[in-house]
């Protein structure tokens, strides 16, 4: 493994679920299992985190409208950029 690498252990039953989806999608599983932490890695948690640490500090809350409208609005982006 290169420097900076990273080796994983899994459990058995996941292990079997990322065999299953690597077999329906065609690709080995280690392509599968890599393409998926990519796509995973790929998030932007940073606003999350921040909203986390800004209730932890403030005890202040997003309203549900709010958020549900915030979910609604980075569903409907992500679905234009296909």
């Amino acid at each position: 493994m290169p420097d900076g690498g990273l080796k994983l252990e899994i459990g058995e039953a996941l292990a079997e679920r990322l065999r299953l989806a690597a077999q329906a999608s065609g690709e080995s599983l280690e392509d599968f299992a890599r393409h998926a932490l990519e796509a995973a890695a790929d998030e932007d948690w940073a606003e999350d985190y921040a909203r986390v640490a800004e209730f932890e500090a403030s005890g202040r809350f997003v309203p549900a409208d709010r958020a549900m409208a915030d979910l609604r609005a980075a569903v409907e982006a992500r679905f234009a950029k296909k």
